[in-house]
């Protein structure tokens, strides 16, 4: 089989098989791939911070989002949000490509519940509030790797394992579900 300098085989694309490997090799080589996904550690001030303080900060975003009523205010959040994703170079690309996927389903959405109540502008205000929570958690996800968002997990859970809480297995679990959401979609696309 071809190798490449660091003893791997080359691979003929992004979603190709690689040269020499049976169907199978190709599966778990995508599938390992997958999990250690597109996290690269960048110098940037929100790259910096703690997981735990991401965690703080995602959170925050994400309460103002749901305590904001008009959009004007989700609109405001979605510019912050945006600046923050900005700081953390999280990539305009990455953004607009998965936004771009998921927008007509949310149109749909938002045109049903106006042919409902016509005059109505919760449609409107359902598309703005999906975007202001989904910068922030795209920003989130690019921002922190598995392994601190399992440590940041686990820091701000330690207070209610003195209650007997198990801060450690919630944090297991939280890190299973992030690493296997870009498996299983990359999975679900190849179907």
């Amino acid at each position: 089989s071809a190798t490449s300098a660091g003893g791997e085989s080359a691979v003929a694309g992004t979603g190709g098989r690689a040269k020499g490997l049976t169907r199978d090799q190709a599966t778990v080589r995508r599938l390992r791939d997958g999990a250690r996904g597109s996290f690269r550690r960048l110098d940037t001030p929100i790259h910096r911070l703690p997981p735990a303080c991401k965690y703080l900060l995602l959170a925050a975003q994400s309460a103002a989002v749901f305590l904001a009523s008009g959009i004007g205010a989700l609109c405001a959040l979605v510019a912050v949000s945006l600046i923050v994703s900005f700081v953390a170079r999280g990539g305009l690309r990455r953004l607009v490509t998965g936004a771009l996927r998921i927008l007509p389903w949310l149109v749909l959405f938002g045109a049903v519940q106006y042919a409902f109540d016509p005059g109505n502008v919760r449609g409107f205000l359902f598309i703005a509030r999906f975007f202001a929570l989904y910068v922030p958690l795209v920003c989130f996800t690019h921002s922190t790797s598995h392994t601190e968002i399992m440590h940041g997990m686990e820091d701000l859970l330690r207070p209610l394992a003195f209650f007997g809480f198990p801060a450690r297995d919630a944090s297991l679990v939280v890190g299973i579900v992030f690493r296997f959401v870009s498996i299983l979609y990359a999975e679900a696309e190849r179907i």
